[in-house]
């Protein structure tokens, strides 16, 4: 009942809001607060709309009020300058523990109507006034939402963890493919600019990657995702890490279309600018990632998404969004659980080359500027690339277009000195499909490639020394081997199928190089030292492979393509050296010889040489474990610092001097063969 003196009220509100893709949009705008009324009339400006046609509106007004009866003086509701009332709600007494849009006229201490006000806004306003008049009864105003029909943009921003290349992927498919991993992204700046590219507004995605841009008039908008607020769901994540855009959508039509070939955003070359925290013009920036909205009628214009990834190489540029540099950046930092990407081995990560060539490809557009020159994209690193500190699998060989040859060069030439084109530490690596060359620095340093720390990497259909066309020595050659092993185990090089052989000619001291007691274990086979890409012509090293207190790998195998060829070179084919450089296996290889066997293309120096390497097992008695030594200066040379070097059914002919000089001396002495 009605008291002059106190009042006594507790409780509390809550409206629940939801979506229904069926209904028009409709734009809800919740004022709350808590205002104490009493003998008096109070005004309320309800701002923050946009009305469109027909408008739909609607107001609830939620108040603490005790009694149904008056305490005095009329209690009022206007809106917009109308009284609201109905049933339940005479014009004098609206305050009056009803709940009208439940039937409900007993609610104690509650008094919660809904009015129809549709007929009082009109198409266009951008606000409305409510006014509460009330007498000595003591009303307590606690909230009032505010519905009209309106333009809605809706959408996700998303990070595609497992894309795979191709095209890119909507928000269903990427949330599917990564259940282990929050796709939908939070704390994403989007921005809202009108037809002529005039900044209107800024939002963020809420905690599912969602934001929306309500009450807006009938027209054309573009919506922008600034792209360095999109972070990764991947363990390690920092917020530094740059993305691509893989996907978007367009909403000028009646229906949104997805778009899956802007994977690299507007311009794969540009970096998308910061947020636009100072209203510039769009024509002002450059965005990335832009969609372009028509809305009318009171659309609710939803799924304007826009997805991610953190893998995609999309440009030539030395560093910055998109570059190989920023891949290795991002690989460095985000960790491989969980990670499966489409199409790829799972759990670790592997580049994603969408390199344009200016031909239409899944997710490329023919309209984007061509990275490739001659049909070769080239990097040039300056400076070095990053060491890799974490797993990764740098694949050229995904680039759309790769057909058995490498098409993506590293040229390091700006790199600087004792460094490598790519230094993987992380060990559990793969290199794979690159032209490298031009690396500078003092022995052993300065290779295309070096692997050192932790092992068990694969290298696979590299060039190595060579020019893009592998025929010839690249005139800038590495400037001591394409490969470095530095105490690494266990790393695979080449393999038994052709599509994995490696080609290591024209460096300026050796194909490969082994160093020290840690490089054990390694397995080198199929591969090409001296020799030009196809195998017909020499494209020299000073040595083909150099063992330097390197122990117990194995070059070359009995299995079918495990032989390596190695010929051609200034000095020796294959050298192992020093008092570590212990049980090595040499079988299967063909040494002198052009690739085919046909001809000869022989080692200016020994074929086989060693120096204080004990235990050397050259050929076998199984069945391919020969080795082909033929066209050389000497077919093996071993140092009377060798001991225990077994040297079983090689074919040994046609060799200049000795086929087998135990003396090293290239005379002929007792047990020379």
């Amino acid at each position: 009942p009605w008291c002059s003196a106190q009042a006594v009220v507790g409780g509390w509100t809550m409206y629940v809001i939801y979506e229904d893709l069926t209904l028009s949009g409709k734009m809800l705008v919740l004022y709350d607060g808590f205002d104490l009324e009493r003998n008096g009339t109070t005004s309320y400006l309800l701002s923050g709309i946009y009305a469109t046609g027909p408008t739909e509106a609607k107001t609830t007004i939620q108040t603490w009020e005790g009694d149904v009866g008056l305490g005095g003086t009329d209690e009022n509701l206007e809106f917009n300058g109308t009284g609201l009332s109905d049933a339940l709600n005479p014009a004098n007494n609206v305050y009056n523990s009803t709940i009208n849009s439940l039937g409900v006229s007993d609610s104690w201490g509650v008094d919660m109507d809904t009015f129809d006000v549709s007929s009082l806004v009109s198409i266009g306003d951008t606000s409305a006034t409510k006014q509460v008049s009330v007498g000595p009864d003591l009303v307590i105003l606690n909230s009032v939402l505010l519905q009209v029909k309106s333009n809605v943009i809706v959408g996700d921003v998303f990070e595609d963890v497992n894309y795979g290349g191709g095209a890119g992927r909507d928000v269903a498919t990427a949330v599917a493919d990564a259940p282990s991993f929050s796709a939908l992204r939070p704390g994403a700046v989007v921005e809202l600019y009108d037809a002529s590219g005039n900044f209107l507004r800024t939002t963020v995605t809420d905690a599912d990657g969602r934001y929306g841009f309500a009450g807006l008039p009938n027209g054309t908008f573009t919506v922008r995702v600034v792209n360095n607020t999109v972070t990764s769901s991947r363990p390690g994540a920092t917020g530094n890490e740059w993305p691509v855009q893989t996907f978007r959508t367009d909403g000028t039509g009646a229906t949104v279309v997805a778009v899956t070939d802007e994977v690299g955003g507007a311009d794969p070359n540009a970096q998308d600018d910061p947020a636009n925290v100072g209203a510039l013009n769009l024509s002002a920036i450059t965005a990335q990632s832009t969609a372009q909205v028509v809305i009318d009628a009171a659309a609710a214009k939803t799924g304007i998404d826009f997805g991610f990834n953190f893998d995609t190489i999309v440009n030539t540029n030395d560093s910055g969004q998109g570059s190989l540099r920023q891949f290795i950046d991002n690989s460095n930092a985000l960790g491989n659980a969980n990670l499966d990407q489409d199409g790829l081995t799972g759990g670790i990560e592997h580049s994603i080359f969408m390199l344009a060539d200016g031909t239409a490809r899944p997710g490329m557009k023919a309209t984007y500027p061509s990275q490739f020159t001659a049909g070769i994209a080239t990097y040039t690193p300056n400076p070095a690339y990053p060491t890799v500190t974490d797993p990764v699998a740098l694949d050229a060989s995904l680039q759309p277009g790769y057909a058995g040859s490498p098409i993506i060069e590293i040229d390091g030439s700006s790199a600087g000195a004792n460094l490598a084109g790519f230094h993987i530490s992380a060990g559990g690596s793969t290199i794979r499909g690159f032209v490298i060359h031009s690396f500078q620095g003092a022995d052993p340093l300065g290779s295309g490639i070096q692997l050192d720390t932790a092992g068990g990497n694969t290298i696979t259909a590299n060039w190595l020394g060579t020019d893009t066309t592998g025929a010839a020595a690249d005139p800038a050659p590495n400037n001591t081997q394409g490969l470095l092993i530095l105490n690494s185990s266990g790393n695979q090089v080449g393999g038994t199928d052709p599509a994995d052989r490696n080609v290591m000619s024209g460096n300026r001291l050796r194909g490969m190089h082994l160093e020290g007691t840690s490089a054990s274990g390694n397995t080198i086979e199929g591969n090409y030292f001296g020799t030009s890409a196809d195998g017909t012509a020499a494209v020299p090293n000073p040595m083909g492979i150099y063992f330097r207190e390197a122990p117990d790998n194995t070059f070359g195998g009995t299995a079918s393509g495990a032989g390596n060829v190695v010929s051609g070179n200034s000095i020796y084919g294959v050298y192992l050296v020093g008092d570590d450089a212990d049980r090595n296996i040499v079988k299967g290889n063909t040494i002198g010889l052009n690739a085919s066997g046909s001809g000869p293309l022989g080692n200016v120096g020994a074929g086989i040489a060693t120096f204080e390497a004990d235990d050397t097992e050259i050929g076998g008695t199984e069945n391919g474990a020969g080795n082909v030594i033929s066209a050389n200066s000497r077919g093996i040379a071993l140092h009377t610092g060798s001991t225990g070097t077994l040297i079983r059914r090689n074919s040994i002919y046609d060799n200049t001097g000795l086929g087998i000089d135990l003396g090293f001396n290239g005379a002929v002495d007792p047990n020379d063969g």
